[in-house]
């Protein structure tokens, strides 16, 4: 434990200084300042607690109040969002009181809705630290502009954007494995521990990514250079290396193991609300998220000379020789798929009820909206699976895009909910793994500000009344 200890104030020492670098200033001034503005906007026209809101707020509240005993039955996560809330409420309320001294109504609009909105606003500055100096560690020959603009361009990744915004976990939870991330990359075990354990904090699933983190920090170990595509191989040389392995993994595995434990106790993932999130088998997740991860990577994903790769791909299956035996074996997925999508594709009742998310229009006007509806994405779905694993490969080795995809699975197809959100942990593994040029990183930001403006002025400029005649916004 001292040895790890060392190495945490080691990688912090090196690596999370205070010492930012002069694109990394520039970053944060630039975002700071559209973060200001978009808040702004979002505490005068949808001041009050929204959706998740109306049950995190008031939670944090309580522990702001001190009352430490009461537990919303309705929220399914664990208390990082709260505990951070809290944290930051009590900094802002001292502050507040040394200079305003006995004004205690200064001191509660510490732990108000729009300032714990803030706290994902800082968070999500710091994702942006974050993301860059992965960036910087994955492609080290990248220009430090290149770098800067990549980093920027995963920062307002729309679904990272908007919750940004709202004092939901998704941002925190990012945040953590980013952290969790990085401190692996630069082997600093401990570091990575506490980081992966907030982040399962803020989210139960989590737990997988730490897992998938731990699997990336052995592989790292044993192939340092990702030369090795054989996981035979690579299992023998981590048995050799087992004692270095325990080292610097060590704590690291506790995170999972201990969650696991939890699970086992609990009887369930989730806390609260067990009935609206029972774990089911959803299969049709691990379609929908390459879709729509490579809608959002679009100019990467979708060029002329990746569909002609992927054409060419299919065509061997059918046209080469021998070819009867991957010809069969192409007709027999393709005949499969149909029944594959009848089996595995689930309605959640929220996804057919609640209109205020844009997936209930998806569902209603693109999956359902006719009988053979559901099938006509088929190609799309096998084309964007393809394309999403494929281009990690110029970065990553195969065992590694093999973890990620285990992860990706295990994280989605539990969850009966479709839920655009849910993706975005996965969607930033792939994307930091995708060698994007300049070119196309530039055409991926002017969409996603587009994107950006258009969904958030929808928010907050066009509520509508819903059948409880409650106020309703559409959202993500």
């Amino acid at each position: 434990m001292t040895a790890q200890l060392r190495s945490a104030f080691r990688y912090i020492r090196r690596n999370v200084s205070f010492s930012l670098s002069l694109h990394e200033l520039v970053l944060l001034a630039v975002l700071f300042g559209i973060y200001v503005a978009v808040a702004t906007l979002f505490n005068k026209y949808a001041p009050l607690p929204y959706m998740d809101e109306v049950f995190h707020i008031p939670q944090t509240q309580r522990y702001c109040s001190g009352d430490w005993w009461h537990w919303d039955p309705k929220i399914t996560t664990f208390p990082g969002l709260y505990l951070l809330g809290f944290l930051q409420a009590r900094l802002v309320g001292l502050f507040l009181a040394g200079a305003a001294p006995g004004q205690s109504e200064l001191q509660e609009l510490a732990c108000s809705a729009t300032a714990l909105r803030a706290t994902n606003v800082i968070l999500a500055l710091a994702c942006v630290i974050l993301i860059r100096r992965i960036v910087s560690t994955l492609q080290p020959a990248l220009s430090d502009l290149a770098i800067s603009l990549k980093a920027l361009v995963l920062t307002v990744y729309p679904l990272h954007f908007f919750y940004t915004f709202m004092f939901y976990t998704d941002v925190g939870s990012l945040m953590w494995i980013l952290a969790s991330y990085l401190a692996s990359l630069h082997k600093a075990p401990a570091s990575c521990a506490a980081a992966a354990a907030m982040a399962v904090l803020f989210r139960q699933t989590n737990a997988v990514w730490a897992t998938f983190i731990l699997g990336s920090s052995v592989l790292g170990l044993v192939d340092k250079f990702g030369l090795i595509d054989d996981p035979v191989k690579i299992l023998r040389k981590a048995f050799d290396r087992r004692s270095d392995i325990l080292e610097h993994c060590g704590a690291l595995a506790m995170v999972p193991v201990l969650f696991a434990a939890f699970v086992l106790w609990n009887g369930s993932v989730v806390v609260g609300d067990k009935e609206a999130h029972q774990a089911t088998l959803h299969l049709m997740q691990l379609l929908y998220f390459p879709a729509c991860a490579t809608a959002f990577l679009a100019p990467v994903h979708f060029g002329p000379r990746r569909v002609r790769r992927f054409t060419q791909l299919v065509a061997s299956f059918f046209f080469s020789k021998p070819h009867y035996l991957r010809f069969s074996g192409a007709v027999a997925i393709l005949a499969a798929l149909p029944k594959f999508v009848d089996l595995f594709t689930v309605a959640h009742p929220y996804l057919l009820a609640d209109n205020r998310h844009y997936t209930f229009y998806i569902w209603r006007k693109l999956l359902n909206a006719a009988p053979y509806a559901r099938y006509l994405p088929l190609p799309v779905y096998l084309f964007s699976l393809w394309s999403l694993l494929d281009a990690m490969r110029d970065l990553k080795q195969k065992p590694w895009v093999l973890g990620y995809a285990a992860a990706v699975a295990l994280t989605l197809a539990p969850a009966s909910l479709l839920e655009l959100r849910y993706f975005t942990v996965p969607f930033f593994f792939a994307a930091l793994h995708t060698d994007i040029s300049e070119c196309q990183l530039v055409l991926i930001l002017a969409m996603f500000v587009v994107i950006n403006i258009s969904t958030i002025t929808v928010y907050l400029m066009y509520p509508f009344t819903w059948p409880d005649g409650s106020v309703a916004r559409f959202m993500w």
